[in-house]
């Protein structure tokens, strides 16, 4: 038990870094994340962007997570046929309109992340979502 509260509580910390960095940087943000939910998943919109293109920019940086719900990525594992892309229900319940899921993200930490994985995740994100807000006011 001792190490999975220290997997928690190490988890926390990342959370917090992460929510209260990107507060600072966008005003805007909507965080969707339950504060008594699983420190290890975040899931936050941020308003004017895109999350397919803020994915693939990510992607080929090496840095990797899930537009919207883990769900929407779950096709590979389904028998082949049987996949059907579906409305993401959680955010609905969470009170996600269905238009903000295209700018929604959702992040997972596991006991291995790391503060420093959290400033480059921060970093790349900054650059990517600025250089897609500078090409769209362009």
């Amino acid at each position: 038990h001792d190490g999975q509260a220290r997997a928690h509580a190490q988890a926390e910390a990342l959370r917090d870094r992460l929510i209260g960095t990107l507060r600072c940087l966008h005003p805007d943000l909507i965080v969707n994340s339950r504060e008594d939910g699983s420190p290890f998943i975040v899931n936050f919109t941020l308003p004017g962007t895109d999350n397919r293109l803020i994915l693939d920019r990510l992607s080929d940086a090496g840095i990797y997570l899930s537009a919207s719900m883990a769900c929407a990525t779950n096709h590979a594992s389904v028998p082949a046929g049987t996949w059907r892309k579906k409305h993401p229900l959680a955010l609905q319940l969470a009170g996600v309109p269905k238009y903000l899921a295209q700018c929604t993200y959702r992040v997972s930490f596991s006991s291995r992340s790391t503060a420093d994985e959290v400033d480059r995740f921060l970093r790349k994100f900054e650059e990517v979502v600025s250089a897609q807000q500078s090409r769209r006011s362009a």
